[in-house]
């Protein structure tokens, strides 16, 4: 599933918006930029764009995150 939208007045510009079969955002797009979204088995977010977030393998909450260059 695929989603858009406009935005206009003082800011001009275009925002996308992809979903897998779970109704999940995999990826928005703002302008020309993408931002990818990952998740893990238990659907739970481990990926923003340039931020990575690590999770307990056990009870799944958060206990990190990375933000890369």
């Amino acid at each position: 599933m695929t989603g858009a939208g406009a935005v206009s007045g003082s800011v001009n510009g275009t925002v996308g918006v992809t979903y897998d079969a779970n109704f999940r955002v995999v990826s928005r797009t703002v302008g020309a930029t993408p931002i990818n979204y990952t998740y893990d088995a238990d659907g739970l977010l481990t990926g923003a764009g340039a931020l990575s977030l690590s999770r307990d393998a056990q009870n799944g909450l958060l206990t990190g995150t990375t933000l890369s260059a």
